[in-house]
């Protein structure tokens, strides 16, 4: 798991392959078109939503098999809970389809971040999260999700 700012992201801090989000996010704004958006094929693409945050106790904890997430919110403001999955129990069957599962709240708890327009979390295979909790009460949220193909990280 990586929590940094948006800044660093687009100095090209960490892998080349961040490098071509650089022209998608710069133009990334909260009015954008909703749904996918392609930047490289199959290998990385966003997803925009829209949505309302939730409280804790509405919330899952959730991981992806085929795709590493790039969190990061154009409008509003959320806390994105984070643990290992190691030693976690999944909840129903994962999607392979959908490249989604859910798992069981760790029983030593977790890492929270706050995201607001700026800041990005990135969640690799490895990591369990839980995204779209409430602040301060719900408030709405414009997402991206850059879903990168977690076998251009080795």
């Amino acid at each position: 798991m990586i929590a940094d700012t948006l800044e660093n992201l687009l100095k090209s801090r960490y892998k080349d392959i961040f490098a071509k989000l650089e022209p998608f996010i710069a133009g990334a704004t909260p009015e954008m078109a909703l749904g996918k958006h392609v930047i490289d094929e199959d290998r990385i693409f966003a997803l925009v939503s829209h949505y309302s945050t939730k409280p804790l106790e509405k919330g899952r904890m959730e991981y992806h098999k085929k795709y590493t997430d790039v969190q990061l919110l154009l409008a509003g403001e959320e806390w994105i809970n984070y643990t290992p999955l190691k030693g976690l129990s999944d909840t129903e069957p994962f999607s392979t389809e959908n490249d989604i599962g859910f798992t069981t709240s760790p029983e030593q708890g977790f890492s929270s971040i706050l995201l607001h327009p700026g800041i990005l979390a990135v969640f690799h295979p490895s990591d369990a999260h839980m995204p779209q909790i409430a602040v301060k009460g719900s408030v709405p949220v414009v997402k991206v999700v850059i879903k990168i193909d977690a076998g251009l990280f080795n």
